[in-house]
């Protein structure tokens, strides 16, 4: 169990002091690149991996009966990596708004997903309060899961040429017109 913590702790934690591009030796474009220089979306995406993949694998352990004490352990350091190493690394690259965001997808994906699992896992025995407990677990897992993708997607754009958004509104001849004018 002490080795998982300090294993996980280690993989979240050495996230924050990754770079792809260091002032001593400066990013060229490659072909095939395809993150832009001083991009850290790799990071996040490898402590989202590790934090799903030891919390699901104690999940599965949980459920299957086997050793309670590291199954729980992976379960807990699992999921405390998908929760927040992510949103740490954000810290680590100056990048507190995206920090926030990234916790706020999490915890609001994690919290709908709990929601569902316990509904899903209390639909067969309404009888027992905790009937819905590993239903939890496993919407929990899944709304993590849910978080670290929209992280990976929505939070990492560097681009300097961003689309442009507004609402507009028009009235004219009975009609009124709601829609959204960009620039692409």
């Amino acid at each position: 169990m002490r080795t998982a913590l300090c294993l996980s702790a280690y993989v979240a934690l050495s996230g924050c002091w990754y770079r792809t591009a260091t002032p001593a030796s400066p990013a060229r474009a490659t072909v095939g690149e395809s993150e832009p220089s001083g991009s850290y979306r790799s990071a996040t995406i490898v402590v989202d991996a590790i934090g799903v993949a030891a919390a699901t694998a104690g999940l599965i352990g949980l459920s299957t009966g086997r050793d309670e004490d590291v199954s729980g352990g992976l379960l807990s350091v699992g999921m405390g990596v998908a929760a927040f190493g992510a949103p740490i690394i954000h810290l680590a690259h100056g990048r507190a708004g995206r920090a926030g965001g990234s916790y706020g997808m999490r915890a609001m994906s994690a919290t709908m997903g709990m929601l569902v699992g316990y509904a899903a896992g209390c639909n067969a025995n309404r009888e027992d309060w905790l009937c819905g407990f590993e239903g939890m677990l496993w919407g929990t897992m899944g709304g993590l899961a849910v978080g670290a993708t929209l992280d990976a997607v929505l939070l990492h754009d560097d681009s300097a040429e961003r689309p442009a958004f507004s609402p507009t509104v028009s009235h004219g001849d009975g009609i009124t017109r709601v829609g959204i004018a960009g620039a692409f």
